[in-house]
């Protein structure tokens, strides 16, 4: 059976969410995509198994149509960081652009603007180098920092710190990653 988040079976659940103005939130598992055996370490493993999962359904919800269907649901994707977003948002472009309106048709607009327009959120690390440039191509409203607390790899206590220390971006961009952007995920207003 090939099932992924944007697969029909899901949609009364994003029904039920979009009504009560809360939020869906991603987050992978460290294995890899189904029926995946090559990992041979944990390295291997929690190296590309959450991100490539998120992929996948990334793509599923957003050529699934599900923020098309339905507009007021808020998606965030956690725990992956953010500099695989404009690379995937390109790709997923390019192929829509080429095929969407046969294979994806419930994908009205192209990947990115949904990205860039819609009500997706996505995580970063504190340290992630592509932060700004990522900042640079989906905007500033989408991004929430991550703390990854109480992992075994979280650099907890020093999360927000990592952030604030930051010259490479603004204080206004420091101030809703750190605060703004996840009020609003979450449905609380932003005073």
């Amino acid at each position: 059976m090939k099932e992924h988040l944007g697969s029909e079976t899901y949609w009364p659940i994003y029904e039920e969410l979009q009504r009560l103005d809360v939020p869906f939130c991603v987050h992978n598992r460290r294995e890899g995509p189904r029926g995946e055996n090559r990992f041979d370490s944990f390295l291997f493993m929690h190296t590309i198994g959450r991100p490539f999962e998120t992929i996948i359904q990334f793509a599923g919800l957003i050529y699934g149509g599900v923020p098309e269907a339905f507009p007021r649901l808020r998606i965030g994707f956690m725990e992956t960081g953010v500099g695989w977003i404009p690379y995937w948002m390109e790709r997923m472009d390019e192929e829509w652009e080429k095929r969407g309106s046969v294979e994806a048709p419930d994908c009205r607009q192209k990947p990115s603007e949904y990205v860039k327009h819609g009500n997706l959120f996505f995580s970063t690390e504190p340290e992630e180098e592509t932060l700004p440039y990522v900042i640079d191509r989906i905007g500033l409203d989408h991004i929430m920092f991550a703390s990854d607390y109480p992992h075994w790899d979280s650099i907890f206590p020093d999360v927000v710190s990592t952030i604030q220390r930051r010259e490479d971006i603004t204080e206004d961009a420091k101030r809703r990653i750190l605060g703004e952007n996840a009020q609003t995920f979450y449905g609380r207003n932003v005073d």
